[in-house]
């Protein structure tokens, strides 16, 4: 928080999240979610998951690289390359305990719309060579799931026959909250001297991101595939794909 002549001003992180509870909100009430805490996501809901969500960690893979190169201080890229290094671990762990098909199959799971959309989302930034417009889009996810798993937990919902306990335990607790932390400190001092239309076109992109989370979890529970795109335009099936 900053202040001018005595009027506290938020910074350009607190704009951020101030302006993405909404969105949050949505995202904790979601069908999904709802299904998380009682316990009765279906198989084919939590599959759909965990291979669309292994195809979204391959494009983040790809973002944390470009914010290595794209850094300017090294402390930035240490940090980068270090969540990088736990985010190749901590997925394949925690992804194979939550699902009962053939690991090979669901890691080579087809990328369906929602995923392609927020991913082509995620990679469409890299092309500034800005961190500042790369890690908004990237934080925004990182920023929902932390405050999405300080939900779950704060529930007391989520027991150990749940398939999402392990990956709730893995992820509770400070560590991956300091990471979201130390990444809304590096938007803010990225966004010292910007042009206000440049932050508003971050902020645009990282409150995209925040929605594109929740068409990601609906469109997980729904399991939507580009089959059911294209019959829906071509058929005229008139199913509820978004």
């Amino acid at each position: 928080m900053q202040t001018t002549l005595g009027v506290e001003q938020m910074s350009f992180s607190q704009e951020l999240i101030t302006e993405a509870q909404p969105y949050l909100e949505a995202v904790k009430h979601s069908d999904f979610v709802k299904a998380i805490l009682a316990n009765n996501l279906s198989s084919e809901a939590l599959d759909y998951y965990v291979g669309q969500d292994l195809q979204y960690g391959d494009i983040e893979t790809k973002v944390q690289a470009y914010l290595i190169i794209y850094s300017k201080r090294f402390a930035d890229q240490r940090n980068f390359a270090e969540l990088l290094s736990n985010h190749l671990g901590i997925d394949e762990a925690v992804f194979k305990g939550m699902t009962s098909q053939n690991w090979d199959t669901i890691r080579t799971a087809k990328m369906e719309p929602v995923t392609y959309i927020y991913t082509h989302h995620l990679l469409d930034p890299i092309k500034t060579g800005d961190p500042l417009n790369i890690l908004a889009s990237f934080e925004a996810g990182v920023w929902v799931y932390v405050e999405l798993i300080k939900y779950l937990d704060d529930t007391g919902k989520v027991a150990a026959d749940n398939p999402f306990y392990g990956w709730l335990d893995s992820l509770k607790g400070d560590d991956y909250q300091n990471v979201s932390d130390g990444f809304l400190k590096v938007l803010d001092r990225l966004a010292v001297k910007q042009s206000q239309a440049h932050l508003d076109k971050v902020k645009q992109d990282f409150l995209r991101s925040c929605l594109l989370e929740w068409y990601f979890f609906d469109a997980s529970f729904k399991q939507i595939t580009w089959g059911d795109w294209s019959r829906n335009a071509l058929e005229g099936s008139r199913e509820e794909l978004l």
